[in-house]
This record gives structure tokens, C-alpha cells and sequence, in this order.
């Protein structure tokens, strides 16, 4: 399973050498934004520390993003969406296919765009009102996998709820302590499945 990096995906190759150096510095805005956010938290970072890193004039910056909160959404919508368009149609599978299925999504986010990932697991983001309803909707297609896993009596705490909050407590940190491991991502998937179900 693979996905489109959402810092990196271009609908078209522009052709004039100034539209080509203006995604290139596009591009360098996200993957600095994703990186300082990530590790600073959104609130720390300020659009001059974004400039510094990047090499860009305020101007150039202004000219691609009218905010810090402008470029923070065009990090994450993209990745919300891919996480939503991946998660909703599991509903359909058998739970313990649908959760395993959850957790090869992880993996491949984590692999393609781990800040994004991150970002998306910080409370300010939860908190972020412009991202609230991204936020529900990967929400509630992850719930409704687990829901199928409750009436099937599957969880190993028997809650769709009490499950979901060790998902989106823990997946997230199991892949960053895993990430160095020759087999992280067999730990991973090992250990997110006995946390959820048990043993099989």
C-alpha cells in the first residue's frame, strides 16, 4: 500500500522556470512549516523562524501563504483527506481485517510523511477549530471500524470508545519508539493488534 507524500503532490509541472522555483519554494515552506511544528509545537514557531530555516524572504512567503495557519492547512488537509478517503470504506471488512488494515495505513503515513503524522496526534491541532471537522470525520471512521469489533465482542475491553482512545493514544507513539527497530514495523502491528484484541 502506498500514498502520495501530501507536502510533496503537484497536480501539474509548471513550465516556466519562475513557476518552477515558486513550488520548489512551496515545497521547502511545507517541509519546514511540517518539521518546525512538529517539534516546537504551532504556537512556538513564528513566520520568521519559517523564513530563517527555509531562506526565504517574508515577501516570497506572503506570496504563496497568507498565514502561519494558511501553510499549517495545506500540510494537513491534504493528509486528513487521504486519511479519511483510506479508512472509510474498512467499515466494510471484518473488524480484525479492517483494524489490520488501520495499521498498514499508519505505517505507510508514518513512512511517507512522518511530521504530518505527528502534527496531526498534538493537542493544538485537536484544538485548531479550522481542522475540527477534519479532525471528526478521521475520528469517526476509525470509531466506526471499532464499533464492528464491539458487536462482533472482539475488543479485548469490549469498548469501541475505551479501544479508540488507545488507538489514538498510542499508535502514533508505538511507530516513533519502533522507528529505529529492524522490525518496528512488525512490532507495531504485533503489539497494536494484542492491545486492541488481545490474544487471537
Amino acid at each position: 500500500m502506498s500514498f502520495e507524500n501530501p507536502i510533496n503532490y503537484v497536480a501539474k509541472e509548471p513550465t516556466s522556470r519562475v513557476a518552477r522555483r515558486r513550488l520548489r519554494m512551496r515545497e521547502t515552506l511545507l517541509e519546514v512549516g511540517a518539521r518546525q511544528f512538529c517539534a516546537r509545537g504551532i504556537s512556538s514557531v513564528s513566520v520568521e523562524d519559517l523564513l530563517i530555516e527555509a531562506d526565504i524572504s517574508r515577501a516570497t512567503f506572503y506570496s504563496i501563504f497568507s498565514s502561519k495557519n494558511n501553510l499549517l492547512e495545506f500540510i494537513l488537509n491534504p493528509l486528513f483527506d487521504i486519511l479519511v478517503r483510506k479508512i472509510t470504506p474498512l467499515v466494510n471488512l471484518p473488524a480484525k481485517k479492517a483494524f489490520d488494515s488501520i495499521t498498514e495505513i499508519y505505517i505507510d503515513v508514518w513512512l511517507t510523511n512522518r511530521d504530518g503524522l505527528l502534527l496531526i496526534s498534538l493537542e493544538d491541532i485537536e484544538a485548531c477549530e479550522q481542522f475540527s471537522s477534519k479532525y471528526t470525520g478521521l475520528y469517526e471512521g476509525l470509531l466506526s471500524v471499532l464499533v464492528n469489533a464491539e458487536k462482533e465482542n472482539l475488543l479485548l475491553n469490549g469498548s469501541a470508545h475505551y479501544s479508540m482512545r488507545i488507538l489514538v493514544t498510542t499508535a502514533i507513539q508505538l511507530l516513533k519508539i519502533y522507528e529505529d527497530h529492524p522490525d518496528g514495523e512488525t512490532l507495531f502491528r504485533n503489539t497494536m493488534r494484542k492491545l486492541i484484541f488481545g490474544r487471537d
